[in-house]
């Protein structure tokens, strides 16, 4: 399948893309002004930040970065599991969805049209969150390659989240109970993890003295941009094997689950267009 189908060539995703585009029109000249003022006054207050950051100190830019990156992957976690997950119940609802299996659509067609097009929101958050994360690594001494690093994990977790959305979006089949458990499977990966830790510490309270944490936190994506971010800044920073190891076990595994969810949703397509 040539890649340009899935991006340029796919009804799916254009309408999809439309769809999460589509914005009331405004009635009336005084409307179109506030609008106007109101993103002047945005871009004032973003340039405003910017200049702060170029003109502070090192250190205070840095944890701007920090800051930034965990306020994103918060919107992150919360919007796109729940935007994905109407992607299909709301077809399914509408009675919309047979009609794409009369089409000549592939299963992959259908699936990355879908997967891509929830990503809109997300990915406008990371694009108005670039230049600020940019610049404070800058000047906080992070570089280019930490930046690339931080801002890849963050659009690979929106990925990951979408793609478990859309997934509970096929298996609730009813939009508000997959936006249930989509929510409920997030609330798992970033709360449940925690809970399991805590448990696990206290029960082995030698491994948690020695500052090895628990296995049970290094698919946390919280956790693991936290060591993530501790690597980037001291390569040096204590048991650097063990924040490199977490880092790499997160990415893996948000990989793995992205081609899963993927795969079973392609699978789950074509069986039931067969039928």
């Amino acid at each position: 399948m040539n890649p340009v189908n899935f991006l340029v060539d796919n009804p799916v995703l254009n309408r999809e893309v439309r769809g999460r585009m589509r914005v009331r029109k405004l009635s009336g000249k005084a409307w179109r002004v506030v609008a106007v003022i109101v993103a002047l006054v945005v871009l004032r207050y973003y340039y405003i930040l910017l200049r702060a950051v170029q003109q502070g100190r090192p250190d205070d830019a840095v944890e701007l970065w920090r800051g930034t990156s965990y306020l994103v992957l918060t919107l992150i976690a919360l919007l796109s599991p729940a935007l994905a997950a109407t992607a299909i119940s709301q077809e399914l609802e509408q009675q919309t969805w047979d009609l794409l299996k009369v089409t000549r659509l592939t299963a992959w067609q259908v699936v990355m049209g879908k997967w891509l097009a929830r990503q809109t929101i997300p990915a406008m958050l990371l694009l108005i969150s670039l230049p600020l994360l940019l610049m404070s690594a800058l000047h906080g001494e992070v570089g280019v390659a930490g930046f690339a690093a931080n801002f890849g994990y963050l659009a690979l977790t929106s990925a990951f989240f979408s793609s478990m959305g859309l997934w509970c979006s096929a298996a609730a089949r009813k939009t508000a109970a997959a936006t249930a458990v989509s929510i409920l499977l997030m609330g798992v990966v970033c709360l449940g993890t925690c809970l399991i830790d805590g448990i696990i510490s206290v029960l082995d309270s030698f491994r948690r003295s020695n500052g090895l944490g628990t296995h049970a936190m290094w698919v946390n994506p919280f956790y693991a941009i936290s060591m993530m971010d501790d690597l980037i800044r001291d390569p040096n920073v204590y048991l650097p094997k063990l924040h490199l190891a977490v880092v790499e076990t997160s990415v893996s595994f948000e990989l793995a689950m992205v081609v899963l969810f993927l795969y079973l949703l392609a699978q789950r397509y074509q069986a039931t267009a067969a039928q």
